[in-house]
């Protein structure tokens, strides 16, 4: 799988300003994501830091949409508002998400890093501040 599988990726339909725009606010949203994620499971044991990862997630696979939407909303004339939020997604899209098995798209394949990032965040050591040393 190459990059080609991406040609009529939509990513690539927006103007430079445009792709900018949204790398820039999906890198915010996947940092915002992983920082509540390790903020909220600071304390928790690792089996609810993981149930914690998926469920935060989960919850960002069925309402991210509707922040995309309203982006393209300010980039795009003509675009009605409307709620694009549809019913949850059911647990099987979401590992088709994480096994990168489900339809190729930039937005698609970013879900299921995001998805594997927020999963190491849980399970990983937490950070220790080793105090006394000298910058």
């Amino acid at each position: 799988m190459g990059l080609h599988v991406y040609a009529d990726d939509t990513f690539f339909h927006l103007t430079n300003f445009g792709r900018a725009g949204l790398a820039a606010l999906s890198l915010a949203m996947g940092f915002g994501l992983l920082r509540v994620q390790r903020a909220a499971g600071r304390h928790l044991h690792i089996a609810l830091r993981i149930l914690l990862a998926l469920g935060l997630f989960y919850d960002f696979i069925w309402l991210s949409p509707q922040v995309y939407y309203t982006y393209f909303r300010l980039i795009m004339d003509g675009l009605p508002a409307q709620v694009v939020v549809g019913p949850p997604p059911n647990p099987l899209e979401v590992l088709q998400l994480m096994t990168f098995t489900a339809k190729h798209s930039i937005a698609v394949h970013t879900q299921g890093l995001l998805g594997w990032a927020m999963f190491a965040a849980a399970v990983l050591p937490k950070r220790r501040r080793v105090r006394g040393l000298a910058a």
